[in-house]
């Protein structure tokens, strides 16, 4: 499958500058970047989430963190969030590959809710409904394309300190 037909349409419609970028199969968002030489960082996973009154959103983080529902619920204002199972996902992205969704909710009637890290990155790189191919573009375009809520902090879990080495002495050696 290619670049959904939706993102093409928006992309070519709108005179956005964008570049294609060789996919990668893998399910993992890490993996994908990897293999396409592109920074974690850089890298946008984009998340269905489901809410408690039965509607979707989306949320886009980078493909190196882990996603902070009560900061996306926070953001939203929509409580209850949990993933989309792959079941509705197929029924919300009929012409995606099952997890390559673009990071365009608008296209498909949802909310879409981008971590503000992307910001400090020089490219944008994200699936665009194929695992085949990868679209890369600047992260101003993007947001004005998108329609996105930029949020007011990050939607990635904080990574948890380091654990700190023991100041104890340690206990001598019976072997020489």
């Amino acid at each position: 499958m290619a670049v959904s037909l939706r993102l093409r349409r928006l992309l070519t419609g709108e005179y956005a500058s964008y570049r294609f970028v060789a996919g990668s199969t893998s399910p993992r968002a890490r993996a994908i970047a990897a293999a396409a030489c592109v920074p974690g960082s850089q890298f946008a996973k984009s998340i269905v989430l489901g809410d408690a009154a039965g509607g979707y959103l989306m949320a886009v983080v980078p493909a190196t963190t882990r996603l902070d529902l009560a900061a996306v619920a926070a953001a939203s204002g929509r409580p209850g969030l949990r993933l989309a199972s792959e079941q509705e996902l197929g029924r919300l992205f009929p012409d995606c590959d099952l997890g390559a969704m673009p990071p365009f909710g608008e296209l498909y009637g949802l909310h879409t809710y981008v971590d503000p890290c992307f910001r400090d990155r020089p490219d944008f790189v994200f699936q665009g409904g194929s695992h085949d191919e990868l679209v890369a573009m600047r992260f101003a375009d993007y947001e004005s394309l998108a329609r996105a809520v930029v949020g007011p902090s990050c939607f990635h879990a904080k990574a948890p300190a380091p654990a700190r080495r023991s100041t104890a002495p340690r206990p001598a050696s019976a072997t020489v």
